[in-house]
């Protein structure tokens, strides 16, 4: 609670600076005088107003699969958040987090034959990607929805479920990177991360709340977990079947992931007991952090110890656990999936080449 005063009071005084710079720079595209690149080929862009949380990643894959299964060749441009590079990288299967960062690593992990260039300047890297691989016939913007020196073909806002962007407030007050009013460049949202239970009445509810234009096409998604991908077995589980969960199992949970909250209340649905830590977005784990996991989870007499797989792209010291060979260790990859049987035509006739 204390927190939450002291960042009102912090933020008094900011919040009309930033919200005039947002607006300035907002202008100055919308105007013409900042320039936006336009390509030949389909550009999507996918990103949020919000500062983290809304399921980017997974919808960047499920873009993808969807797109290749359409028999496009893809490519992902992305900046590369959290690496330790600064030139223009075409990503491959030798790259490190540290390289690449840990969301195009996944990308490349995930989906090895398509081109995933990292680059903060966008143009540039939409540009050497084309010229590395000129196969490519659409493109995908990772987190690009404030990079407005790309025009894109068709643009994707994500806003999260539990907390929409219309409920949000703007940096640093809030978490929203601009106004609410930028939404409006939007071609389409995607309500992101919804229940299971979500039923007409919660749809209707949330599209009363946030007002889409009526050029604006408006679709909710749900999260599907994955079975873990183990890494160890122990020597006395040599039998433990990826799918399997036993009743009286201990979860450790390490998480440096916006929002873990609905992930540890899925493990929590499958082992007996969670034991959540949390940790940052982007959270680079030392090996003491990866070994007291391990101890934490010795102390019970049938555990294991899973970790996100966007967290797994960062652990390039994850082979000291082999050590540890009576715990099981593992991640947790997860799916999007339109609730919209439809979606997929819908945007395959919006970016029709």
């Amino acid at each position: 609670m204390l927190n939450k005063i002291f960042r009102i009071i912090v933020s008094i005084p900011l919040l009309p600076l930033y919200a005039l710079v947002t607006w300035i720079r907002n202008c100055l595209f919308d105007k013409g005088i900042f320039k936006s690149t336009s390509f030949s080929i389909p550009v999507i862009s996918i990103g949020n107003l919000n500062t983290g949380g809304t399921g980017k990643t997974p919808h960047i894959e499920y873009f993808v699969r969807m797109l290749q299964d359409a028999g496009y060749e893809v490519g992902i441009v992305s900046r590369g958040y959290g690496r330790k590079t600064y030139r223009p990288i075409l990503a491959n299967s030798e790259h490190k987090a540290q390289d690449i960062g840990d969301e195009p690593r996944q990308y490349i992990h995930k989906f090895p034959n398509i081109g995933v260039m990292v680059d903060a300047r966008r143009v540039r890297g939409i540009q050497l990607l084309l010229t590395f691989r000129p196969q490519t016939q659409i493109i995908l913007l990772d987190d690009a929805f404030q990079h407005r020196y790309v025009k894109p073909s068709f643009s994707v806002l994500l806003t999260n479920y539990s907390k929409p962007y219309c409920s949000d407030q703007l940096l640093p007050l809030g978490n929203l990177r601009e106004c609410r009013s930028g939404a409006k460049r939007a071609n389409s949202i995607i309500v992101s991360k919804c229940p299971e239970s979500l039923n007409t009445e919660d749809q209707i509810k949330m599209i009363h709340n946030i007002k889409p234009l009526h050029t604006q096409s408006l679709f909710f998604s749900k999260i599907h977990y994955g079975k873990v991908i183990w890494q160890t077995l122990g020597l006395n589980n040599l039998e433990l079947n990826a799918n399997e969960v036993k009743a009286d199992q201990t979860c450790v949970l390490f998480a440096g992931i916006a929002h873990p909250e609905p992930l540890c209340s899925y493990l929590q649905s499958l082992y007996k007991k969670v034991i959540p830590r949390y940790y940052e977005d982007h959270h680079v784990y030392t090996s003491a952090e990866l070994l007291q996991f391990v101890k934490e989870a010795s102390k019970y007499k049938n555990s294991v110890v899973i970790c996100t797989e966007k967290d797994f792209m960062r652990l390039d010291n994850w082979d000291i656990l082999k050590e540890y060979t009576s715990i099981p260790f593992g991640y947790l990859p997860i799916e999007v999936q339109v609730t919209d049987p439809k979606f997929s035509d819908y945007l395959l006739q919006k970016i029709a080449i």
